[in-house]
């Protein structure tokens, strides 16, 4: 044991955690015996049993049987004695170690049963106290001797381990149940057992990764409070009691939980490296890095020449050198790269700053084998590193790349990506547009053509919803909706004739333009695509319409996706005509602009077909996240509204835009959570409103993608 704390190349296994956590369960003792036997002079205690027999007086034995040393058990009443001589030392005080185990549970009015079982980290502290003791676990020379963060964090891990299954077996999760349950980790590292973790603080800024084993599974004792039919047959109270606790359970479930990213712009291996993009080189060359290449470096040529005359791994060296070399990697887009990397276990690579050994890792682990390597790897980004159940994409029917790619593959087969329907042309009267994918697609270029063309793409793709990104200008008034609008069978000519009513497409009319950069910024207030083709299609399709707000594109064209910027002036009172106006479709919501979260949140609170979602691209770094999502949690409360979403580009960015996020919110549900903890105490020190686990683990999986579903499930009235 001692050379597994000093040694950073192996790890105390499940095994060792489970043997010293039974060890401890069986001198956790009650704080009086039923027997009334209690000897604390002599270091004699008393402790319970998980379940009692009745085959005492069948077998023909005595009720009470003695063994070692004169000590009993009674297995039909479900106690026996034990002998303790390990004192802890705190602070120069000596403290028996079945003592300090008992002051952390505690007895009903009968003192006969535990009913304050206590969370994982109420643990921690006498379990690291007993592992240092010289007659404990005597490892104190091994921190003592060895100054090494390596092996006092070694220590603190297995601290935490064995914390969690103790505190399992407190609260009455069978012996036997946890052997079954570890049948197959028993040679694992212990730190798959932590339910919290010494970096869980509110004061980390350290990322938080996402954990594919979950420590304390459903079926826990942990999990119940004094409404389950469980917990009154065998009563455990399991209420969080401190903030201490509240933080660990907090920072554990997110963890633990599986996402749902309501909006990305991936794509899954099967559609080629054009759309499917992942590697260093893409995640060097983000418009994000881009961008800040441009701006605060010294550029050795323009952004022309940059896009045409360099390839992409040229691109990343320009940039590596100068955002990675130059100068210190702290803007978000930079230390993402670094959290990705670490995450997969480039940590050498990394410390040498040697971009040519990343590149290896990739070629050689996946890329030189294709389609079947990209697969591998996503696979392993999904489930292993990013904890992503799965994404929605962002399709674009306007975008003939694309388009050709679902016609040849009819539908993306890979559980982890679903589809959304990008419309910015219907929603922005860009008819240009809209007439050039109708011709192409064989369609009338019609009212009635268009909304052919919306339904055959969504039997195509069976997006989750429609989407759109609503220009910095875009304008939407009361005449605009239906009540006002002139049916018609065809489109408006009359929009067309008044200047500056929508911009001409990139494209020519026999051609789609290459993607969203390309989108109109102009809208036509007066024409029908919005009225009669979108919102018609949503209503009998029983769609959403996500919109994204702020957006002004192409402020620097020169820097191509990487020049677009923000908008201040943006009217959202266009959410809440449209809310209004279709009170039976579902608006899904996000704005770019921190100016306009508040006004954003106050809409959500008023109309109950509104979700917001995520905080968008300048809004994704991770002071951003923490102020909107106080807000949102403040205004709208925990289940109203999604916290995340990554918005990533690049298949590797799952990785930092989730554990980055997750610390984050982790850090504010910690807070916020545990606000309810301070509305008046118990006798016992806990507040007046208690909180479970369960509860904390509901609101988590909420926040991280549940309330997205459960908003597109409800039902509209």
């Amino acid at each position: 044991m001692k050379d597994m704390i000093k040694s950073s190349s192996s790890s105390p296994t499940v095994a060792i955690v489970f043997a010293y956590a039974s060890l401890l369960r069986w001198l956790t003792p009650k704080t009086i015996t039923a027997s009334g036997i209690k000897d604390t002079s002599k270091n004699i205690f008393c402790g319970w049993l998980d379940t009692a027999t009745d085959g005492g007086d069948d077998n023909n034995e005595p009720t009470t049987t003695t063994y070692a040393d004169g000590l009993q058990y009674n297995l039909s009443e479900g106690w026996y004695t034990f002998k303790c001589n390990c004192f802890l030392l705190d602070d120069g005080k000596a403290t028996n170690l079945a003592t300090a185990l008992a002051s952390i549970v505690s007895t009903d009015d009968n003192n006969d049963v535990i009913v304050a079982a206590r969370q994982p980290s109420a643990y921690v502290s006498v379990v690291r106290q007993y592992l240092v003791c010289p007659n404990g676990g005597n490892l104190g020379e091994v921190v003592e001797s060895n100054s090494s963060s390596s092996s006092r964090r070694s220590l603190d891990e297995l601290a935490c381990a064995i914390s969690t299954v103790l505190a399992r077996m407190i609260a009455g999760d069978s012996i036997t149940g946890l052997l079954q349950e570890y049948s197959t980790l028993w040679t694992q590292p212990m730190n798959i057992l932590m339910d919290t973790t010494p970096s869980a603080s509110s004061s980390s800024s350290a990322p938080l990764h996402f954990r594919p084993y979950c420590p304390i599974p459903s079926t826990s004792r942990l999990l119940l409070s004094n409404d389950d039919d469980d917990f009154k047959k065998t009563p455990t109270t399991t209420t969080i009691r401190t903030h201490e606790e509240m933080t660990a359970v907090v920072y554990s479930e997110v963890a633990c939980a599986k996402i749902t990213d309501v909006h990305t712009h991936l794509f899954p291996p099967s559609h080629g490296p054009t759309l499917s993009l992942w590697g260093i080189d893409e995640l060097l060359t983000y418009h994000y890095l881009v961008a800040e290449y441009f701006t605060t470096s010294a550029p050795t040529m323009s952004p022309t020449d940059f896009y045409i005359n360099l390839t992409k791994p040229q691109q990343a060296d320009l940039i590596w050198k100068a955002l990675f070399i130059d100068r210190l990697p702290v803007s978000e887009a930079c230390r993402g790269v670094l959290t990705t990397l670490c995450k997969l276990g480039l940590y050498q690579a990394v410390r040498d700053r040697d971009l040519d050994a990343i590149r290896t890792f990739y070629r050689d682990s996946y890329q030189s084998r294709g389609t079947e390597g990209a697969l591998e790897f996503s696979n392993r980004i999904f489930e292993q590193e990013a904890g992503v159940d799965h994404v929605v994409m962002t399709n674009i029917p306007f975008d003939a790349t694309e388009a050709a790619q679902w016609q040849q593959h009819k539908a993306a087969n890979d559980p982890h990506y679903k589809s959304a329907l990008r419309v910015d042309p219907l929603l922005t009267g860009d008819v240009e547009t809209v007439n050039a994918s109708l011709r192409m697609g064989g369609y009338e270029p019609t009212l009635d053509g268009a909304k052919k063309y919306l339904h055959d793409w969504c039997e195509l793709i069976q997006p989750e919803y429609m989407m759109a990104s609503t220009p910095h200008d875009f304008v939407l008034k009361e005449s605009d909706m239906p009540a006002a609008a002139a049916a018609s069978s065809s489109l408006n000519p009359d929009a067309l004739m008044e200047p500056g009513a929508f911009a001409t497409a990139a494209a020519a009319a026999t051609a789609c333009p290459p993607g969203e950069e390309a989108m109109s910024s102009l809208v036509d207030e007066n024409c029908d695509l919005l009225t009669q083709v979108l919102m018609p299609v949503c209503q009998e399709r029983q769609l959403a319409l996500a919109l994204k707000i702020g957006a002004h594109r192409g402020i620097n064209p020169n820097l191509k996706s990487a020049g677009d910027g923000l908008a201040v002036e943006v009217d959202l009172q266009i959410l809440a005509r449209l809310c209004r106006s279709y009170p039976k479709v579902k608006f899904l919501a996000t704005v770019l602009s921190r100016t306009h979260q508040q006004e954003a949140c106050v809409l959500a609170s008023k109309f109950s077909n509104l979700h917001l979602y995520g905080c968008w691209w300048f809004c994704n770094t991770p002071s951003m996240i923490a102020d909107i999502t106080t807000m949102r949690i403040e205004l709208l409360g925990p289940s109203a509204f999604t916290a995340q979403h990554s918005d990533a580009r690049v298949l590797d960015q799952l990785i930092y835009k989730w554990s980055h996020s997750r610390a984050v919110v982790a850090k504010v549900l910690a807070t916020e959570f545990g606000k309810l903890l301070d509305h008046g105490n118990d006798d016992d020190g806990s507040g007046c409103w208690q909180v479970t686990r369960a509860q904390v683990r509901r609101d988590v999986q909420r926040l991280l993608g549940g309330s997205y579903h459960e908003f597109m499930k409800k039902k509209l009235y």
